[in-house]
């Protein structure tokens, strides 16, 4: 059995400079602020077998806002036909901390295979959300009706969350299929997260986190010939509250990518390939309204394709 132990302290200090429309005048804006953090961590690890291992772990961890989402800046966009919407960064934002609980049971099955089966869960503070608000402002036309979009922290958070995979050459069938493999893994995950909005406290759950998401794989690795095709699944999952609109709440669906890609070995150092990704045009859907069922925002990205030399030196 092996116990490991550590402690980590981070401080992060940010300023940014910047300008802002207020009542049609162009005023500046500046900010700084600093953060500091102590990160405790305990890891377990107990070898029941040679096959057969245990792992636990305690965590705390911290993850920062993007440098876009910190600045004191102001984005408009005059749409032809909409109300101008404004993007606005929050200089005071700060990171979200989490304390997490990880298990796992992990079976090595021999030949490169695993099966494992995990369970983690997290207590977040200070979790980052986009909140969307409706004001009447003057940003250079005049009074007028103005959608605002601005990151903000929420209290508090949960996460819990299950995950499985298996990994399996399948080396036991008569060659050339003896190359064969299969790699496959599903996590669910249930969120707990309430934001204050001016209609009152919402459980809507975690931003951009999907209940369900699984992949599957097949592939072949033997002699100078890789390939691999892929099935990727990523649930539905919130992306924006609206503070005042409870219905207006904005969520992508669900969407599903296959991708493949095949590699040949000229050399120990030279190989070629070609790669496909999102072979079925899966497109990205976001929706709205009590039911979720009107259409805020459709993407179709299409079929990407690559060939290509790699070299080692």
């Amino acid at each position: 059995m092996t116990l490991l132990g550590g402690l980590r302290y981070e401080r992060t200090e940010t300023s940014s400079a910047s300008s802002r429309v207020i009542n049609g005048v162009i005023e500046p804006a500046n900010a700084s602020g600093a953060t500091n953090d102590w990160l405790p961590s305990v890891h377990l690890r107990w070898d029941v077998t040679d096959d057969f291992v245990i792992r636990a772990a305690y965590t705390t961890t911290i993850s920062r806002a993007d440098f876009g989402s910190v600045t004191a800046r102001e984005t408009i966009n005059f749409a032809t036909g909409t109300r101008p919407t404004v993007s606005r960064g929050n200089p005071g934002l700060k990171p979200r901390k989490s304390d997490g609980l990880d298990a796992s049971l992990e079976y090595f099955t021999g030949n490169g295979g695993l099966v494992s089966l995990g369970v983690f869960y997290k207590d977040i503070s200070n979790e980052i959300f986009t909140l969307t608000v409706v004001e009447t402002l003057d940003v250079g036309r005049g009074p007028e009706e103005v959608e605002i979009s601005q990151p903000f922290n929420a209290q508090s958070a949960e996460l819990l969350g299950v995950e499985a995979a298996i990994q399996q050459p399948l080396t036991f069938l008569p060659a050339p299929f003896d190359g064969l493999g299969v790699n496959l893994n599903a996590t669910y995950v249930d969120s707990d997260l309430t934001v204050l909005t001016a209609a009152g406290p919402r459980d809507r759950g975690f931003f951009f986190q999907p209940k369900w998401s699984a992949n599957a794989a097949i592939y072949f690795d033997k002699g100078p010939i890789q390939a691999r095709v892929a099935y990727n699944y990523t649930g539905g999952y919130l992306e924006t509250i609206n503070s005042t609109i409870p219905d207006a709440d904005q969520f992508w669906r669900s969407r599903n990518t296959v991708d493949a890609q095949l590699r040949y070995r000229l050399t120990d150092n030279v190989e070629v390939f070609v790669e496909g990704e999102n072979l079925n045009n899966g497109r990205r859907i976001e929706l709205t309204g009590p039911n979720r069922d009107l259409l805020q925002e459709a993407a179709e990205f299409g079929r990407a394709f690559s060939i290509g030399v790699s070299a080692k030196l």
